[in-house]
């Protein structure tokens, strides 16, 4: 089956299976789990793509890789994963702290306290709040969901990011055709 050869496995990324890192946020052990990340994703992606499209970039970048290499690395008695939760708590934190700094209102930092208070509650419960079914023999990771969030308010806590990509490329072909007209100085 597909999304056994691109969940997190420690076994074969022991073996060298190294992209599962980068595969395994994208495969769901139900469609239960499935329908819950997916809306999610899909709502916070919508608004954090057309809001902050470098910053989304880089969280989910980041929160795509991190999640799967933190479990890895620090849960040796977790041997398979899967799923978008940690994504979608990185995009949630992402835009709640972004909407907190840009509009000042505590609604935001309420919404983040919650967040955190949901976080704790699947930690010490070993449940999560909204997905009831994932397989058989799967427990929930709300490690997952701390690391994503972490990720998310790092990403908006960066340094404004002025330098977007066609400033990058403008300022790139400015250069080029100054050497070219530099050099086109000398043979003349």
């Amino acid at each position: 089956m597909l999304s056994e050869l691109l969940q997190y496995q420690r076994d074969a990324v022991a073996a060298g299976e190294w992209w599962r890192f980068a595969t395994a946020s994208f495969v769901h052990w139900s469609f239960n789990q499935l329908l819950w990340d997916g809306i999610a994703f899909a709502a916070l992606a919508f608004i954090g793509a057309k809001a902050w499209p470098a910053r989304f970039s880089i969280t989910l970048i980041a929160s795509a890789l991190a999640v799967p290499m933190a479990i890895h690395f620090f849960m040796p008695d977790v041997t398979t994963y899967r799923g978008l939760s940690g994504i979608d708590s990185a995009l949630f934190a992402l835009i709640a702290v972004k909407l907190a700094q840009q509009t000042r209102s505590p609604m935001f930092w309420l919404c983040m306290i919650g967040f955190a208070m949901k976080i704790a509650f699947e930690m010490f419960s070993g449940s999560t709040l909204f997905v009831r079914a994932l397989a058989p023999g799967v427990a929930s990771l709300p490690i997952a969901h701390l690391i994503g969030a972490a990720i998310g308010i790092a990403a908006a806590l960066l340094p404004e990011l002025h330098l977007q990509c066609t400033q990058l490329f403008e300022q790139s072909s400015d250069r080029i055709l100054e050497s070219l007209h530099t050099y086109g100085e000398w043979f003349s």
